[in-house]
């Protein structure tokens, strides 16, 4: 959403207008956000137009059962093992995306061969589905006798052959005692190739802190501010980091926590001389802090209005926010989170030392992110990856159960 909000904002639209031209903007969207918005936009006209005259609880009704129709067919239960299967194919698939990845960059049609039996031939449609839908890409499905295309592209499916430049096949794997089905291996390989269009992980991210003499954003001061940006949790360029001399004393409990006194900063400038500097630092970047939205960006605003500057208005990442949405059931406090993500050692509260520590959250909880979004990609096409097992006789255990049962949930959310 933040992508879309400063798109929108770029070309002076609403993301109502945005997202009605979204086709417009496939350069610069995901093919997964396209898909999502072009889909959500046409159940709206679908559901809720025939009904845009009926009673407010006719068309909440109405809304609601078309938002159950698009949940997910994998409840929580079952995610985690749905997790082993992905990342025990992400090994040995990684190679032939790149591949295919590297021939959908250069133009080059792909042409995806079937031996003709029922999991080649799901493999095939699935594979079809991910190139036609999502990339609108040129691709076709033919059985293994056909004449291919010179400059084409080739998958296999049916017949296992070493990933290169110009073809790649996948057969039946045996992977951890468990066989896997070729309509599993192209659901995975879908997803992998659609999940490298997801560059949230891949932007640049300008990381800001406040130390203040208390935590009441309407009387709070700040004593301290830094702010620098990173890429993937490295940092980028000279960090900002300076102290600042607020008008009134620094009260005991506040500096208890943060460790700032009087002394540090009775010959620091003034917060009228610091803000424009920093505002002029973080530039028009997408701004990121823990508890951001309901504190720290708060306080800058008000002194930025305080003072007669012009308050920023970037888009922002709640650190504290997105925790609370992909990791619910732990703590969300800065150095919990920190721990939980590898990091050692105490959150001394001082603000550049807290804005390197957010930065691995943040790098952390976006790699989260896309691990259970990556989850819910190409659903649609597990019932065809049930019937690839199926068909197959691969053992129904373990995993392979699973996918056969959310395939079959799959029919119901996607009818």
């Amino acid at each position: 959403m933040i992508h879309l909000r400063k798109l929108a904002r770029a070309h002076q639209l609403s993301l109502t207008a945005l997202a009605q031209q979204i086709d417009a903007f496939a350069d610069q969207v995901s093919p997964l956000t396209r898909v999502a918005i072009t889909e959500f936009l046409e159940t709206i006209a679908a559901e809720l137009l025939p009904v845009a005259d009926a009673t407010i609880d006719v068309i909440i009704e109405r809304l609601l059962a078309a938002l159950d129709r698009r949940r997910s067919p994998l409840p929580s239960i079952e995610r985690e093992t749905l997790r082993g299967v992905l990342d025990v194919l992400a090994g040995p698939l990684k190679l032939p995306v790149e591949y295919l990845a590297t021939a959908i960059n250069d133009g080059r049609p792909v042409v995806i061969q079937h031996g003709g039996d029922i999991d080649s031939v799901a493999g095939a449609l699935i594979l079809h589905h991910v190139l036609t839908h999502y990339l609108r890409h040129v691709a076709q499905v033919q059985d293994l006798h056909a004449a291919v295309p010179a400059s084409a592209f080739v998958v296999t499916l049916g017949r296992a052959e070493p990933p290169t430049s110009d073809r790649l096949g996948l057969a039946i794997r045996d992977a951890r005692a468990i066989h896997y089905s070729i309509s599993t291996q192209a659901w995975r390989l879908g997803q992998m190739l659609l999940m490298r269009y997801e560059t949230l992980r891949d932007g640049t991210f300008m990381i800001y802190d406040l130390e203040t003499t208390s935590t009441q954003e309407l009387s709070a001061e700040i004593v301290e501010m830094a702010a620098q940006p990173f890429v993937r949790g490295k940092a980028i360029g000279e960090a900002f980091n300076r102290l600042v001399k607020p008008c009134g004393p620094i009260p005991q409990a506040a500096s208890e926590v943060h460790n700032i006194t009087w002394r540090d900063v009775k010959d620091a400038p003034r917060i009228e001389l610091v803000l424009p500097d920093f505002l002029a630092y973080l530039g028009d970047a997408t701004l990121v802090g823990h508890n951001i939205t309901q504190f720290d960006h708060k306080l800058i605003c008000r002194h930025a209005t305080l003072h007669g500057l012009q308050a920023p208005n970037n888009e922002l990442l709640d650190t504290c926010a997105l925790a609370k949405r992909v990791l619910p059931n732990m703590a969300h406090g800065l150095e919990a989170l920190a721990q939980h993500f590898g990091m050692t050692g105490p959150q001394t509260h001082r603000a550049i030392d807290d804005v390197q520590m957010n930065a691995e959250v943040l790098h952390g909880l976006l790699e989260v992110h896309a691990r259970q979004q990556e989850l819910d990609v190409l659903s649609e096409a597990l019932p065809l990856v049930a019937l690839g097992i199926w068909a197959s006789n691969v053992a129904r255990v373990d995993e392979n159960v699973t996918l056969v049962c959310a395939g079959g949930r799959a029919l119901t959310v996607h009818a």
